[in-house]
């Protein structure tokens, strides 16, 4: 540090207060540098200025995306902001990611309304295709050794499990059963599957657990009998444990069955009634367990909990919806989800920082494992043919030529075979939307979209409070009829995303023998229970009720797939049931509602003054005022006096002569004669 003694003098002129004020600061500007030189010259140069948690978040979740499934390393360190329930905001960087050993992850990802399997080795080679085809691979499990892949597909009408040999291409069929089967996961030695399996049940179907040898050898043993949903399973790479998810505590909690136990086998170990735990993933050495907690407020996380300090509470480690272990467990690759898109990304365990930069996937995540072992060499040529193909677009855009487009203007064209007859949409979206009602009919067995409450509706129609800019005029958006709601063949499952809801919609398929649709695994929404006389229903605009049994279709990420995002509710869709928007999908293409506006509607039509009427009744019209006369000053009220006793009147005297002070007069008179007898 240097010696203050060598600092110049400064010089206070006492007789001006501006002068010592300003020297005084500058003395104490220089004190203060000194100080913290050590500090300052220490940080890295790459530094950048301090956010919100909130706009690292954003920065996270938008910035930093690549445009396509091939990510690039970062060439240099960014700083970022993290926030967990456990501490304050911390500066966190990403770094490019190091290849572990030649590992590599396999991903089900929903690419053209078609969930298929892709290979991917960060910072080595771009996401691979491995599976195509008009069906569905999920649920990829990579073998210990690397040279298998197991995952849950339908490609033969029925959900069964299959084995991908990586070294050949060859597949092998390990299920025959109508029942669905999903989610296997590998013993340690690699001759055995756990899996799920929707089992029928007395009270209906859920379900279970079961583990079979690969080399089917023998029948599939039981691992769980009980009337709540068991699935989900991990086995520990110790080999005597199967963590899976279960809701037999009237929530979704992770459980673990003790292999060498018979009696008390099953262990709930995050005892969460106030969350939704899935996904579990063990730790490469077995020590830690990770899954997803889903929150009430709309937030995923990921927890991880330590086996060897069992008493220790579940430590939150990031945000993520699901995430699985590296090799060398340094790392921990993840699916961020929000509501109309999927992104993955990866954390470093040792210290705060990204490892994997944020890229955007084509669609959601039906599953990703991470293997121990390298890719066996090139791939065979089965799988590098598929890696080649080009998806086919699920639609083709016809433009109609009328008088509107002439003018610059997208037309508005009738829906064919629609109910009502008069319905509209716009000609750059009405394309999609018949190819949508047509995949839907042939997915479910029954024809959903052939009937709508709503589709385009003028500019002078008024929707109601706080729908001013609803999609419905631009033309891009439609709402079902909510009549099969009533009927039980549609369902609604609520998904918070911090402060906003949105709402994922399932249909009951038509055949219930397995061939159309998946079990369900969340709680529906019950939107009608808000009039069921509950006060708590009421106050929460609904409650949630027990998972249906049978096989539903989820047409929101099918729609999605077409292009037909669902919307947020409203901020009053508790209180109002229109604002609840649950039924409602919109084609935006990537445009802000007064951009699609513009593309049906001139400038000057939307910049009139109400171009919606008010839905209260005009007010009355003002009268000009009059002058008023200027009122003269008001006196002041004088004080009034106290009233005192009146004293009755004494009675008035008698008047007397005046005496005056004369000479007295005689008043003697001569005596009278006595009269005389005669």
């Amino acid at each position: 540090m240097a010696d203050i003694g060598n600092l110049p003098r400064v010089n206070l002129n006492l007789k001006s207060l501006r002068g010592g004020v300003l020297a005084l600061s500058t003395l104490m500007l220089i004190l203060a540098i000194l100080a913290t030189w050590p500090v300052i010259s220490s940080r890295p140069q790459s530094s950048l200025n301090p956010m919100s948690a909130q706009a690292a978040e954003r920065l996270m979740l938008f910035e930093t995306l690549l445009p396509s499934l091939t990510p690039t390393s970062t060439p240099s360190p960014q700083d970022l902001l993290y926030q967990n329930a456990f501490s304050t905001s911390t500066s966190i960087s990403t770094f490019p990611f190091e290849p572990l050993d030649e590992s590599f992850v396999v991903l089900a990802i929903d690419e053209n309304s078609y969930t298929h399997l892709f290979a991917y080795q960060p910072g080595r080679f771009p996401i691979y295709r491995l599976t195509s085809g008009e069906w569905h691979d999920i649920h990829p499990a990579i073998s210990p050794n690397g040279k298998m892949l197991a995952f849950s597909s339908n490609r033969d009408s029925y959900w069964e499990l299959y084995t991908l040999d990586l070294e050949n291409g060859q597949t092998n069929r390990l299920t025959f059963s109508p029942e669905f089967d999903g989610s296997p996961s590998w013993s340690p030695d690699g001759l055995w599957l756990a899996y799920e399996s929707y089992m029928p049940g007395a009270t209906g179907s859920d379900f279970e657990i079961f583990v079979k040898p690969i080399d089917g050898s023998q029948e599939p043993i039981r691992l769980t009998n009980d009337p709540a949903a068991d699935h989900s399973p991990a086995w520990s790479p110790k080999g005597r444990k199967i963590a899976f998810v279960s809701d037999r505590s009237e929530s979704e909690d992770i459980w673990i069955a003790d292999l060498d136990k018979i009696e008390n086998r099953f262990e709930n170990i995050s005892r969460n009634t106030r969350s939704t735990e899935t996904h579990p993933s063990w730790s490469p050495a077995g020590e830690m367990l990770l899954w997803t907690m889903s929150t009430d407020d709309g937030l995923q996380n990921i927890m991880t909990w330590d086996l060897t300090h069992p008493e220790l509470r579940p430590q939150m480690i990031n945000n993520g919806a699901w995430a699985v272990w590296s090799p060398d467990s340094a790392a921990l690759l993840t699916v961020i989800s929000t509501p109309n898109q999927t992104y993955l990304t990866g954390y470093n365990m040792s210290f705060p920082s990204l490892a994997l930069p944020i890229m955007s996937l084509y669609g959601p995540v039906s599953g990703l494992s991470w293997g121990r072992k390298g890719i066996p060499g090139d791939f065979p040529p089965a799988v590098a043919s598929v890696s080649m193909e080009t998806p086919t677009p699920v639609w083709q855009e016809m433009l109609s030529e009328n008088e509107s487009q002439s003018r610059g203007r997208a037309a508005l064209v009738k829906l064919d075979g629609i109910e009502p007859p008069d319905l509209m949409l716009q000609d750059l979206v009405d394309d999609s939307f018949q190819a949508l009602r047509v995949r839907v009919s042939g997915e479910v067995g029954w024809d959903f979209l052939g009937a709508l409450d709503q589709a385009y509706v003028p500019l002078t129609a008024f929707l109601g409070p706080g729908m001013n800019e609803d999609w419905a005029y631009t033309g891009r958006a439609f709402r079902f009829i909510p009549a099969p709601i009533n009927a039980g063949w549609v369902v609604v499952v609520r998904e918070d995303y911090g402060p906003q809801t949105y709402w994922r919609v399932f249909l009951r398929a038509r055949f219930q023998d397995g061939t159309q649709g998946v079990p369900l695994k969340s709680h529906p929404w019950n939107l009608f229970a808000r009039v069921s006389g509950d006060p708590i229903a009421y106050e929460q605009g609904g409650k949630k009720e027990e998972i249906p049994f049978g096989y539903w279709l989820d047409v929101t990420q099918l729609a999605a797939a077409y292009g037909w995002d669902r919307l947020p509710a409203l901020s009053t869709w508790k209180m109002a049931f229109s604002a609840i928007r649950f039924d409602q999908f919109a084609n935006t293409g990537g445009l802000d509602w007064l951009s699609a506006m513009l593309q049906i509607y001139p400038r000057e039509a939307l910049n009139t003054i109400t171009p919606i009427p008010s839905p209260t009744n005009p007010p009355p019209p003002t009268l000009t005022p009059t002058r008023t006369v200027t009122p003269s000053r008001t006196p002041w009220l004088s004080r009034t006096p106290t009233p005192t006793n009146t004293r009755w009147p004494s009675k008035t005297p008698t008047q007397t002569s005046e005496i005056k002070n004369n000479p007295a007069v005689s008043t003697q008179y001569p005596p009278t004669a006595t009269p005389t007898s005669n």
